[in-house]
C-alpha cells in the first residue's frame, strides 16, 4: 500500500508521519451478497523517514480479529488518544464501552451484525493476559 500511494500517486513519504492509521478494504462476496468489507486495520509507526504499518485487526476466516496489540500494549494509537490523565488501560475500556455501544445500536438494526465485545474484553483491560490466550 504505501508503494502504491507514494510511488502511483506521488504522495511524499513524509506524508505518512502524520497518518496514525491505515485501513484497506477488499471486495467479497457471500452466496448472494457482495460488497466491500475491511480486511486490515493497521497504524503508521515511524518519523517520516523510516515508516512500517503495524496490524491492529486483521481479516481471519472472515472476521476481522485482533492481533494482539493493543491488548500487549504496544499501540502507539492508542497511547496517543491517552490524555494527560489518562492510562493505556483506561483508553482501552473507553474503546470497548463504545464498541458494545455501537454494536447495540447496530443489532437492532441488524440482528445478524457479529458481536466483537467478547474478543475485546477476552483480555484484561490493563493489557495482561487472562491466561487461555497464546503468546
Amino acid at each position: 500500500m504505501y508503494e502504491r500511494v507514494v510511488t502511483d500517486l506521488g504522495v511524499a513519504p513524509s506524508s505518512f508521519a502524520t497518518t496514525q492509521f491505515v485501513v484497506t478494504l477488499e471486495p467479497y462476496e457471500s452466496g448472494e451478497e457482495s460488497g466491500k468489507r475491511v480486511k486490515r486495520i493497521e497504524e503508521v509507526v515511524g518519523d517520516g523517514d523510516s515508516i512500517r504499518f503495524e496490524p491492529l485487526y486483521e481479516l481471519d476466516d472472515g472476521n476481522l480479529v485482533s492481533t494482539g496489540r493493543i491488548d500487549r500494549g504496544n499501540s502507539i494509537l492508542v497511547s496517543d488518544l491517552a490524555e494527560s490523565t489518562e492510562t493505556y488501560a483506561d483508553v482501552r475500556a473507553a474503546i470497548a464501552a463504545r464498541t458494545s455501544e455501537i454494536e447495540n445500536r447496530v443489532g437492532k438494526l441488524s440482528p445478524k451484525f457479529p458481536v466483537t465485545e467478547s474478543r475485546m474484553s477476552a483480555s484484561k483491560m490493563d493489557g495482561s493476559k487472562t491466561g487461555d490466550e497464546s503468546a
